[in-house]
């Protein structure tokens, strides 16, 4: 599975950065609202958005974000890839929230008038507007319709799934299929995503999603996902604007993020290569959705498939 398998939630890596900074302006506009440049606390002021808007003129200057990011493993930029995977994982975290509620219906106003204005830019920037409302992908409700056993509720353990993508579509659909209010770790246990917190190793008699670039998700220092990671508790509003702000602009050191390029070497992206290389030897039928095999990947696809 690739980035096209969630167009009609996400854009695919190169339709990034016009939605990038619609959740820039997001902020931005939500933390007026909320008056927090008047809270000591959060020690707001005109400069805050800066650095992440100067992270958003790094990622226009290249292809995609995954070029930039590679630019940095390369190069050793070790702060600056982590800075990038935070913010990239608060931008798919903000995607993915619900923002059907009167909160963000309040903040999507302000982009309204503002963009209100006739010209292709403003059009560009108000249909990119409409798509962030919706939070997960049609298909994916379709795959668990589809292969979720009526008695067990889990998916036929010969159906494995290896994705490219670091979103959380697998987990929010996921969800809608189960009566229980399952956080997202629990989840991630139910249909056996790796890597996670909650476990590393394959159990191959259960159907599992190996995800290559690990998951969006922001945590704390005792490696839980915390609130802000949780689909299962919330929605875009003014909790989770205050968690926004707090773990990408503040220079505290306590939030991790749980994105891994597969192109990485450390323990957790080793062991996802070799399950996925293992499920797709074991294999009698791959089915491609929405990958394009593009060139940054090609040196793990052919690990994959050799």
């Amino acid at each position: 599975i690739g980035a096209g398998a969630s167009a009609n939630a996400l854009p695919v890596v190169n339709g990034m950065n016009e939605r990038m900074e619609i959740f820039i302006e997001f902020l931005e506009n939500a933390s007026i609202v909320l008056k927090l440049d008047k809270d000591p606390s959060y020690r707001m002021s005109k400069d805050s958005f800066s650095g992440l808007r100067s992270m958003l003129n790094e990622i226009r200057y290249h292809y995609t974000v995954d070029t930039y990011a590679k630019r940095l493993y390369l190069l050793d930029e070790n702060d600056k890839l982590e800075r990038l995977k935070m913010f990239l994982s608060g931008y798919l975290i903000f995607e993915q929230f619900g923002k059907k509620n009167d909160f963000s219906k309040e903040i999507l106003k302000m982009f309204l008038l503002k963009y209100g204005k006739q010209s292709e830019d403003n059009d560009n920037k108000l249909r990119s507007l409409n798509k962030i409302i919706e939070n997960v992908d049609y298909r994916y409700d379709s795959i668990f319709a589809n292969l979720l056993s009526y008695h067990t509720k889990k998916i036929d353990s010969n159906i494995n799934f290896v994705s490219w993508n670091y979103d959380n579509q697998f987990e929010i659909a996921y969800s809608n299929y189960r009566n229980e209010k399952y956080s997202v770790d629990e989840i991630q246990r139910e249909l056996q995503v790796i890597p996670s917190f909650v476990s590393n190793e394959l159990d191959p008699n259960k159907s599992s999603i190996v995800k290559l670039n690990g998951t969006a998700g922001i945590y704390d220092q005792d490696c839980s996902y915390g609130k802000l990671f949780d689909f299962s508790n919330h929605l875009m509003n003014e909790e989770t604007i205050k968690m926004f702000i707090v773990s990408l602009m503040s220079n505290r050191n306590d939030f991790k993020n749980n994105i891994k390029f597969a192109w990485e070497n450390d323990e957790e992206v080793i062991k996802a290569r070799e399950y996925a290389r293992r499920i797709i030897s074991e294999s009698d039928v791959v089915v491609i959705i929405g990958y394009s095999f593009p060139t940054f990947n090609r040196e793990i696809d052919r690990l994959l498939f050799s």
